[in-house]
């Protein structure tokens, strides 16, 4: 349930590297990898059930001499984070082949966090966001509706005109509701 830390070699991907050390043999490979924000990854991993999903925590500590750090668990674990991308989830078997009991339960509540996750509307530059949640700011500001500017997790108020970022945006609950126009952002 802890973390294995070992030597990785800078040239080889995520994948290869799962791969040459242990996660497959005869009966279990990797089929597809997905690597998201270098800290997740998420494999279709066979076995001889089915098609199951492995997520890895990544860290890296690249001064170290173990420099490659990653925490596995599948899906019947119940891991937190579910940004497993669509091409992974599509492959894998049905949840009723491979789980029993509550490792089915939390297998199940996990596929649908990362459906849910990968059904969020996109937000382009000029879409006006209304967070369900008000967002609390450093300056005071507390805010839920807001409009997209071009650069990655910034916004601007609607109200006060304040251009503020809002890190993991894409974690928080919102609606999209007005699609892009250049006169809302001044």
């Amino acid at each position: 349930m802890g973390w294995t830390w070992t030597y990785k070699r800078h040239d080889i991907s995520v994948m290869t590297f799962f791969k040459e050390h242990g996660f497959e043999d005869e009966k279990h490979n990797i089929l597809d990898c997905a690597v998201v924000c270098l800290r997740e990854a998420y494999m279709a991993y066979q076995v001889p059930k089915g098609i199951v999903a492995v997520i890895c925590l990544l860290d890296y500590r690249p001064k170290d001499a173990y420099n490659f750090g990653y925490k596995d668990m599948d899906e019947g674990c119940g891991p937190g984070i579910c940004r497993c991308p669509k091409r992974i989830l599509e492959k894998l078997s049905p949840l009723e082949d491979l789980h029993k009991g509550k490792a089915l339960e939390w297998a199940r509540d996990w596929r649908e966090r990362c459906w849910t996750y990968q059904n969020r509307p996109s937000v382009k530059t000029g879409d006006r966001v209304l967070f369900h949640h008000p967002i609390r700011f450093t300056n005071g500001l507390e805010e839920s509706m807001f409009v997209k500017l071009a650069r990655r997790g910034h916004f601007i108020s609607e109200t006060t005109g304040c251009r503020v970022r809002i890190s993991s945006y894409r974690e928080k609950e919102f609606t999209v509701v007005g699609r892009g126009r250049k006169e809302w952002i001044p």
